[in-house]
C-alpha cells in the first residue's frame, strides 16, 4: 500500500494537469487579492486591447492594432470583457509556468520544476499582470516559454514557427528569434532557419502593408525617433534614475540573485537563452512602462534560478523574497523609497541564499568532488 502511494505522490507531480491546475488555483487567489480593474478603471494599454475586443475590424492607434491574438481569444470566450481578458490572462500565464515547469522537470527532479513554477507565479511576470488583466502579455510569456520547451526538445522548426506566430500577440516573443536561429544554424537545421528569416518578415510586411491581420489608419510606430524617446522620459516622470532603479529592483528583483546561483549548474542551453536579457533591457529605451518590460526576464530568471540546489529553506526564502518584491515592493508609490526598499530586500536576499541552511551543495560542485573522489581512488594502493 505504502509503494503504491509513494508511485501514485510520484505520478501526481510530473503531472503537467496537476502543475496546470495548481497554477490556475495560485494565479487565482493573487488575482483577486490584487483587486483586479473593472472596465470603467482600465488605463494605459488597456483600452486599446478592450476596443480591439469589442470592435475588431476597426481601425485602432498603432502598434497596439497589430497585437492581434490576445483579443481574439477573449472574444473566443464568449465572457464579457472582465470576465474574457481575467480568463485568458490567467490561463496564459498558468500555461506559461507549466512550460516552465516542464522544462526544469526534464534535466531535474520535480522538487526543482515545482519551484519553478512557484516563482513564475509570483514573479512581476504574473503579479503584474494579475493586477492588470486587460493586457496581452501573459499570452506572449506562454509563447516564450513554449519556444525554450520545444528548442530543449530539438524541435527547431516548431521552435521557429511558434516564435514567428507570437508576433501577432506581442513583438518581445520575436526577440527569441536569434537564439532559434543560432541554433538552427549550428544544427543544419535549415527549414526552422528558413521559417525565422523569412516568416518573421514575411508576417511583418502582411501585419504592416495590409490589412488582412491590422486594421490600422498608420503603419509601422515610430519607436526610434526622438519623439518617442521624450514620451519614454514623460512617462517616467521626467526622472529617469530613480524611475530606472525602481524598475532594476522590481522588474529583476530577488529572481535577479536566484538565477546568478544558479548559473553554475545550467546548462548550455539556459546560458544562450540568457541573451533575451539584452532585448528585454534594451527595450527600455522605446517603452516608458519599465518594470512592465523588465518583468519579461523571469521566464529567463526562473528556470535558472531553479536549477540550484536549494534546501527547503531556501526554496522558501526565494520564495518568499520573490514574493515581497513583485507584490509588496512594486505596490509603493514611485519614489527613491521604493528603490531602496527593493534594494534591500535583494541585498538580505543575496546575503541569506549562499549560505546554510538556505543552499545545499550546487550540483557542479558535487559532480567535481565525486570526480576528484574517483580519481584519488583510483590512485590508492589496492
Amino acid at each position: 500500500m505504502h509503494a503504491r502511494n509513494s508511485t501514485r505522490s510520484a505520478r501526481l507531480l510530473r503531472s503537467p494537469l496537476a502543475a496546470f491546475l495548481s497554477a490556475v488555483a495560485v494565479m487565482s487567489v493573487i488575482w483577486v487579492a490584487a483587486g483586479p480593474n473593472s472596465v470603467a478603471e482600465i488605463t494605459g494599454d488597456g483600452p486599446f486591447y478592450l476596443a480591439m475586443w469589442s470592435r475588431p475590424g476597426e481601425p485602432t492607434a498603432p502598434p497596439y492594432t497589430y497585437r492581434v491574438l490576445t483579443p481574439w481569444l477573449v472574444r473566443l470566450t464568449g465572457l464579457d470583457a472582465f470576465w474574457g481578458f481575467a480568463l485568458v490572462s490567467i490561463v496564459g500565464l498558468a500555461v506559461a509556468g507549466v512550460l516552465l515547469w516542464a522544462v526544469v522537470l526534464r534535466d531535474r527532479t520535480p522538487r526543482h520544476a515545482w519551484l519553478a513554477l512557484g516563482l513564475f507565479a509570483f514573479s512581476p511576470a504574473a503579479v503584474y499582470y494579475l493586477a492588470d488583466h486587460y493586457r496581452v502579455d501573459p499570452v506572449a510569456f506562454a509563447f516564450l516559454a513554449g519556444v525554450l520547451l520545444l528548442l530543449q526538445r530539438d524541435r527547431l522548426t516548431w521552435a521557429a514557427i511558434v516564435c514567428v506566430v507570437g508576433l501577432l500577440d506581442k513583438e518581445p516573443v520575436l526577440f527569441a528569434a536569434p537564439v532559434v536561429l543560432l541554433l538552427a544554424v549550428r544544427a543544419r537545421a535549415w527549414a526552422a532557419a528558413a521559417v525565422v528569416l523569412v516568416g518573421a518578415p514575411a508576417l511583418y510586411l502582411v501585419i504592416h502593408r495590409t490589412n488582412l491581420i491590422a486594421h490600422s489608419t498608420g503603419r509601422e510606430f515610430p519607436y526610434f525617433t526622438a519623439g518617442n524617446l521624450d514620451a519614454v522620459v514623460r512617462q517616467n516622470g521626467g526622472d529617469v534614475l530613480p524611475a530606472l532603479l525602481i524598475a532594476l529592483v522590481v522588474g529583476f528583483g530577488p529572481l535577479a540573485v536566484a538565477a546568478a546561483l544558479g548559473w553554475r549548474s545550467a546548462g548550455g542551453l539556459l546560458r544562450l537563452w540568457a541573451l533575451l536579457l539584452i532585448p528585454f533591457t534594451l527595450s527600455l529605451v522605446i517603452a516608458g512602462d519599465w518594470i512592465r518590460m523588465l518583468a519579461y526576464a523571469a521566464v529567463v530568471f526562473v528556470p535558472i534560478a531553479a536549477e540550484h540546489e536549494w534546501s527547503i529553506a531556501g526554496a522558501a526564502l526565494t520564495l518568499g523574497a520573490t514574493a515581497v518584491s513583485a507584490i509588496g515592493v512594486q505596490k509603493m508609490p514611485g519614489t527613491w523609497l521604493q528603490a531602496l526598499a527593493g534594494a534591500a530586500v535583494i541585498a538580505a536576499y543575496a546575503l541569506l541564499a549562499p549560505r546554510r541552511p538556505f543552499s545545499a551543495q550546487p550540483r557542479w560542485a558535487a559532480d567535481r568532488l565525486g570526480a576528484s573522489g574517483r580519481a584519488g581512488g583510483e590512485r590508492r594502493p589496492g
